[in-house]
């Protein structure tokens, strides 16, 4: 692997095990109705709350799925790579055998149409 997909590699998991750590703070805040608003505030207040906790939720699973997707990216073009690596160099693919001579060409009649 080269030292660009290591790096990548690297940063992609940091950013990714970042994502998860805020993602399960997320999942925890709502599970636990640590919602900060308070009953004698307005409706308002609640919903702004509630809005903008969503919205970083919303922000932490869309960086994840990124993340995710880069490390999948990086992991498949390495294994491309190293299987590419591990091909014996003096094999070739071989061409697809050649069909033979051609055989006899048999004329095709037109199709006589009846007159109009």
């Amino acid at each position: 692997m080269s030292n660009t997909r290591r790096i990548v590699l690297i940063l992609a998991a940091g950013a990714t095990a970042y994502c998860i750590y805020l993602l399960v703070g997320f999942v925890g805040v709502i599970a636990d109705n640590g919602l900060p608003w308070e009953g004698a505030e307005n409706i308002r207040d609640y919903y702004l709350a509630v809005g903008q906790a969503y919205s970083s939720g919303f922000a932490v699973g869309f960086f994840l799925c990124f993340g995710l997707a880069v490390m999948a990216f990086v992991v498949g073009s390495w294994y491309e790579q190293s299987v590419r690596d591990k091909a014996k160099p003096g094999l070739k693919a071989t061409p697809p055998p050649s069909p033979g001579p051609p055989g006899p060409v048999t004329p095709r009649r037109a199709a006589v149409l009846p007159p109009a």
